[in-house]
């Protein structure tokens, strides 16, 4: 759903510092974070432009948000 906002919204790029794995390692299988394992570049590829995405990004604090949050 954000990455069709995402694209529909005209962004010039993506970049994020979490990939699907890693955030789903950090929020477990909470049920007020349901994920789906569908990456955003598999979303983008699928539109009628190019929409170039950057990462995952290695950024510390976007892990340390998640710490304990969904326990």
């Amino acid at each position: 759903m954000c990455s069709g906002s995402v694209y529909r919204g005209c962004i010039g790029r993506v970049v994020h510092a979490l990939g699907g794995t890693e955030r789903l390692a950090l929020t477990g299988a909470n049920e007020e974070n349901p994920t789906m394992p569908l990456p955003c570049r598999e979303v983008f590829k699928a539109g009628q432009r190019d929409l170039p995405v950057i990462g995952p990004v290695d950024l510390a604090e976007a892990r340390e948000v998640h710490q304990g949050f969904w326990d």
